[in-house]
């Protein structure tokens, strides 16, 4: 795959991470119904904080700016 950040990257299966490197692409061994999670070395994915979101259905009726 390419490497979209240009910088060194890693590729996790989990908690493993099955590669790591700064090429232009990056390769590694898939296997069926895997999930890999591709991320920058210098910002993994564990530093994101996650928040949730409070699902509403819209209350107005209509389309802002015709229906007014």
């Amino acid at each position: 795959m390419e490497n979209p950040w240009g910088g060194k990257c890693n590729v996790r299966e989990g908690r493993s991470i099955l590669a790591q490197g700064d090429d232009r692409t990056i390769q590694f061994k898939t296997r069926p119904g895997g999930i890999y999670i591709i991320e920058p070395a210098d910002k993994p994915l564990s530093e994101y904080h996650s928040a949730a979101f409070k699902d509403q259905p819209n209350s107005l009726p209509g389309l802002p700016g015709r229906d007014q």
